[in-house]
């Protein structure tokens, strides 16, 4: 990545964000609906973190199956799966709720035997289905800090600012995050190594070889015979239980090379 004098090597998508964002909260301002004063600096990084948080998180659920509309309105009646007294039965009624509540999606509730989870179908296009035991997991749990979080954003039209002139109206997280994003980047060249094979001697040295400078992961194999039944799956002759495994597991990506 270079921007005027700087050039940078960044690892990871986070570093990514983090780079750009710090540097152009140094500069520009952001006013919530709901606030006297705009954003800027710390608190306006701090907000921007938390939106990044939030849309991978929420993009999480969605992917599980769970439509954004109806996840957006179990967060606005701030919803919790994991409160004393909430079953799986009053997490299928909220779904219930939320659906009525956004466009009429239609909701079907499959009870789970012996206190399992119940499942739950939501008629498309496309169809989907998931476990109410989403809502009871770590993921809503953070999703809901977050949403507290970001909640003012949702409430109006948020005012981006930038040095004299420029100005963006933006009308929920998501649309922040990537506004700030764009004007964080402006002037900025990227270039995107698949692998170190793409890189010559002296960019070898300076992101992967240099001792003072790279990044050292340790592996270990605290189950070796989880490890071992694992790669037999993914490695072995079997096709059927690796497709299985997929399918399984497909939701869980977070990062594909084709």
């Amino acid at each position: 990545m270079k921007k005027g004098k700087v050039e940078k090597y960044l690892m990871s998508e986070r570093e990514f964000q983090e780079f750009f964002l710090t540097t152009w909260v140094e500069t520009a301002s952001v006013k919530v609906p709901g606030t006297r004063a705009p954003l800027t600096g710390e608190p306006l990084l701090e907000l921007l973190r938390g939106a990044s948080e939030f849309q991978a998180l929420f993009g999480k659920l969605v992917k599980r199956g769970v439509p954004a509309p109806i996840l957006r309105e179990l967060l606005r009646t701030k919803f919790r799966g994991t409160k004393r007294g909430v079953g799986h039965a009053e997490i299928g009624e909220a779904l219930v709720a939320a659906a009525a509540a956004v466009n009429g999606f239609s909701v079907h509730v499959q009870h789970g035997d012996n206190g399992d989870g119940h499942t739950v179908t939501i008629s498309g296009p496309p169809t989907v289905s998931f476990s109410t035991d989403l809502f009871k997991s770590a993921d809503y749990a953070a999703l809901l800090e977050l949403w507290e979080k970001v909640a003012p954003l949702a409430k109006g039209s948020t005012t981006v600012s930038e040095g004299e002139g420029r100005e963006r109206q933006v009308k929920s997280v998501e649309e922040l995050l990537g506004v700030a994003l764009d004007m964080s980047r402006a002037g900025a060249t990227v270039q995107r190594y698949k692998g170190l094979g793409e890189m010559n001697p002296e960019q070898l040295w300076e992101t992967t070889m240099n001792p003072e400078t790279r990044t050292l992961l340790k592996v270990t194999m605290e189950d070796a015979v989880g490890a071992d039944e694992m790669f037999t799956v993914l490695m072995g002759d079997a096709v059927e239980p690796r497709r299985e495994f997929i399918e399984k597991h497909a939701l869980d990506v977070a990062n594909l090379d084709i």
